[in-house]
Order: structure tokens, then sequence, then C-alpha cells
């Protein structure tokens, strides 16, 4: 599948190894920083060839136009280490073809290519923290699905829409704060206690512009507005995405706001204004958007964290009556970074480990019954087992019995090794062992 990068829209370009940020300086130097959201130092446009094959990388700073450009070829030719500039919008810019590495994220992961780069096959390498280099593929681009995350980056919307963020199929669930779901009936939206099924799943993804489009699964068609005969607007399905752009904003909590912009007409004057989905007992309908309860929504992941089952299989073995077991993507409560796999395939990398520390990076964990209360985590990336244990109040990548105990609110879990010592996520890399509850 090939990268998608829309016309006009604002990009950000992260390092997969360390997760920083490519940053103009105002020496014009370029350099990596951690995240800073609204920086428009961090903010780039990715300009298409008339074929769109390959792309120049713009800065978005209107003060301060210019592209990234390379420096030193000649050496990286020569095998050497080469560097990156900063031109100006009148210098010749260079361009760079997007190889992907990662087909199933939605913020796509590729490798940057500089072109023409004839057999020199020159690449974007991160070797340290703030170390931005060019370096020269020894291996001519037969190793690119294999090569190392200081190679890869990936390609994030500047303002996409809030929702939580997945490397899958961005399926989801929208529910109320009781936790039932919106649902697709006869072609209007009701509300059910209960999550099974595809007309309660819902395909949203981000136009790149701050909004997106809402599609769902059962009836194959997008959620719309139109204006009734009365004035009122209404929510409709439609078969195209015309004009069916909703605007997600995260609230103050883990709650979301979805709303349209559409006029409101009085009999004085008219004006754009968002109208929001409003629960109105067991219907959704639109209203003014404003801070009402009624107007706020959780949405999750269909494919969700480890937790409960809706509808429990009788026939599936189960780590705890509302726990089966399965295939999960596991997720901190507090903090919402997932537990990864990073498995190292080289001689002299390293050991393959368990990590956490990311939002978007995640593996799916087989979790299996050992015993009569034990339970497993485990995970095959690249053909490299995983066993996610705990030893000397340690993370360890070793086969091991584990504990699954129920957290303090439904659907959340401690993973500990029995004697109350739970894994959890300390906002780096590296998942710790912590008291239960203590982060965990």
């Amino acid at each position: 599948m090939p990268i998608t990068i829309l016309p006009g829209v604002i990009y950000r370009i992260q390092s997969v190894d360390y997760g920083t940020y490519l940053e103009r300086r105002n020496d014009d130097s370029l350099v990596m920083r951690p995240d800073k959201p609204d920086s428009i130092s961090q903010r780039w446009f990715l300009r298409p060839s008339a074929d769109g094959s390959v792309f120049k990388v713009e800065s978005a700073d209107t003060d301060q136009r210019g592209f990234m450009k390379a420096a030193s070829i000649s050496k990286v030719s020569k095998g050497e280490v080469g560097e990156l500039a900063f031109g100006p919008s009148d210098s010749a810019p260079d361009q760079w073809a997007l190889i992907q590495v990662d087909k199933d994220s939605i913020s796509p992961i590729c490798y940057l290519l500089l072109q023409p780069a004839g057999n020199r096959d020159i690449l974007l390498d991160l070797t340290e923290p703030d170390k931005l280099i060019l370096s020269r593929d020894p291996a001519h681009r037969n190793k690119f699905f294999h090569g190392e995350e200081n190679l890869q980056w990936r390609i994030v919307e500047a303002s996409p829409s809030n929702l939580p963020e997945t490397t899958g199929d961005p399926i989801y669930r929208i529910r109320t704060l009781n936790g039932d779901g919106i649902h697709v009936e006869k072609n209007q939206l009701s509300i059910i206690n209960q999550s099974r099924g595809d007309h309660r799943e819902w395909q949203i993804v981000s136009k790149g512009n701050g909004k997106c489009t809402i599609y769902n699964q059962h009836n194959k068609s997008y959620l719309n507005a139109v204006e009734n005969s009365d004035g009122h607007w209404v929510v409709i399905f439609s078969q195209t995405a015309n004009n069916a752009e909703w605007d997600i904003k995260k609230n103050s909590d883990f709650t979301y706001t979805i709303s349209i912009e559409r006029i409101l007409r009085t009999p004085k004057h008219q004006h754009t204004q968002p109208f929001a989905l409003t629960l109105k007992e067991k219907s959704v309908i639109l209203k003014p958007a404003k801070e009402a309860h009624n107007q706020m929504w959780l949405i999750e992941l269909s494919d969700a964290t480890l937790g409960p089952v809706d509808e429990p299989d009788t026939d599936a073995d189960h780590i705890l009556p509302n726990l089966a077991t399965g295939e999960y993507l596991v997720k901190n409560a507090a903090n919402s970074h997932y537990i990864r796999f990073k498995a190292n395939t080289a001689v002299g990398t390293g050991a393959s480990q368990f990590m956490g520390g990311s939002l978007t990076s995640k593996t799916r964990l087989k979790l299996s019954k050992v015993g009569d209360k034990g339970a497993s985590l485990s995970c095959n990336v690249q053909g490299i087992i995983g066993n996610l244990g705990i030893k000397n109040g340690q993370v360890v990548n070793e086969s091991m019995t584990l504990t699954i105990e129920n957290g303090p609110i439904a659907g959340q879990y401690y993973i500990t090794d029995g004697n109350g010592n739970a894994i959890a996520d300390n906002n780096t890399d590296n998942l710790v062992v912590n008291q239960k509850g203590a982060g965990s």
C-alpha cells in the first residue's frame, strides 16, 4: 500500500527509534527534539513531484520558508557520514522517496531515501538521540524491510483529530458515559447495551485537516447531517463522504465531543456553528455544541485493549470470569502507552525485549491460561518468540507464569508475579515493576 500524503496538510517527522521530532532551529540547523505539538519549527509540508513518487520536505513556517537538504554527498558516497542542512526556498531543494516499512500503520512508518541518488542509497539516519546524519545502505536497498529503527521515520499529521491512536485498522466503538454503544438500526442511530456486531463498529479516518469521516461497517455508509423541512439538522447516512467531515475533540477527561459544522438559522440572521451528537433517551440527535454530559462520548478501539469480553464465550478458557483467553493489545490505564515487543534479529544488537512508552507502537499479545489460576502473555514478531515475565523485580523476556488480577474499575487489570509486584509504564521505553497500584 503506497503512503498517502495529502496536499496542503502539515506533517511532523518522528524518529521511530527515539520518538523525537525533526526541528528547524533559528540558526537554520536541523536537530531532533522532544514533542512540541504547538511549535511551528517541528511542522513540515511534504511537496510531491508531478508523479507523486518523491517529495520535497518544506518548513511550514511562513516567515522562514525553506527545505531539508543534503550536504556532504561526496562523503556519503565514500561510505562516510553526511550532514543535513536547511536551505532557503529559492535554492534547489532535494527530493526524498518515502519507502514504507509498516503497511499497517495509520501514521506511515518509512525510510527517507535521497533522490536522485543512483545506486548510492543515501538514507536519513539517527544513530544517537540528536545525531541526525545521512548514511549509505551498504546492502543497496535489499535490507529495507529489515532495517534498524534508527533508519525509520513516522510521518505524523500535525493537527490530526483527537482519536485513540492505533497502528491497525481505525475501527472504533462509540459509547455513552454509561457504557452503552451507538449502533445503527434501520438506518437510524440508537443506543444499546451491547458491543458485538459490525453495526456497532465505526471506521473513523482523519482527513488530514483536523476533521474525520465516520463510516459504519454494517450499512457501509458515512455519518452525515442534513437540514430537514422544519429547519432542524438531523443525522443521516450517505454513500459518499462529501460534506461529511466531523470534528472529534478530546475533553479534559477521557471523553470526546463529536460535532459537525452546519448553519444555524434565526429570524434575523444565520451563522455557522458546530452541532454535536447528543444523547436523548435511547436515540442520538444533533444539538448546538455545548459543555453537556449528554454530548460526551467514550471512543475505544474495536480490537480494544486487555479488558473484559462483552459476551463471554462459555467454550473459551477464562483467566477471570470476565476475561477470556485470546489475543489482546495491552494498554496502560494511566498514560495510554502500549506494551510492545522489540525483536532484534541482527547479531550483536542486544536481546529482544518488551518495552513501553509508546502511544502508537504496540504488539498483539496472546493471553493463555496456565494451570488453574496462572496466565502467560506471549507473542511472535519476525519469527522471534517473546514471553512477558517478571523476575527479580524487573520485566524480562522469559517464559513464566503470571497472575492477572482485577483492577480498580471494570476492564482494568494488574499483571503481577502473584506477590503484589505488577508491571508498570514509567513514560520511557522501559517497563518497570512496582507495587500493585503504583502506576501499574
